[in-house]
């Protein structure tokens, strides 16, 4: 028998999803302004294998009724987010996750572009109750003319 060697290739499990959606507001809504409707589409996909995870996830809204100008509230919006992780042992992780955006309907800059990292670690309160806790810092490359330029994200989640 000869010896089998990893060339570093490794098995990735993928998966990919693709959802529109309409949204109509509640029955309280009274003026023109509170009827307006939404549509929605959605795309994301992923892989995981080893100790490394990779997804994206894709959004655009839109609102099919409102006002438009600089005092309306008719939108046309987008987000997109890329995940990337790699996991250490004991619950530690390093990854990074950007929310990018788009208006598309401004004037001027429409896009918000972060560029970061984060560090996380997943433990067990009482010794059964995972709970994540992240701190990730991200600098804006593009930003509209009074957009922030750094985001901190901060994170705790129970995961039940």
């Amino acid at each position: 028998m000869s010896d089998t060697r990893t060339l570093g290739f490794r098995a990735w499990l993928c998966a990919l999803a693709f959802a529109p959606a309409f949204v109509s507001l509640p029955a309280w809504a009274k003026t023109e302004a509170d009827c307006k409707q939404e549509f929605s589409a959605k795309a994301a996909a992923g892989a995981t294998g080893g100790q490394s995870q990779a997804q994206y996830a894709a959004n655009n809204e839109w609102s099919l009724g409102g006002t438009h100008g600089p005092f309306g509230n008719s939108y046309n919006n987008f987000l997109t987010q890329p995940f990337f992780n790699y996991n250490f042992g004991e619950g530690w992780y390093v990854g990074t996750s950007p929310i990018i955006t788009a208006n598309w309907q401004a004037s001027g800059g429409k896009w918000v572009v972060p560029v970061g990292a984060e560090i996380g670690r997943v433990v067990k309160l009482g010794g059964k109750l995972p709970v994540n806790f992240l701190l990730g810092a991200y600098y804006n490359v593009v930003t509209p003319k009074y957009g922030a330029d750094w985001q901190l994200r901060s994170q705790v989640t129970l995961i039940f």
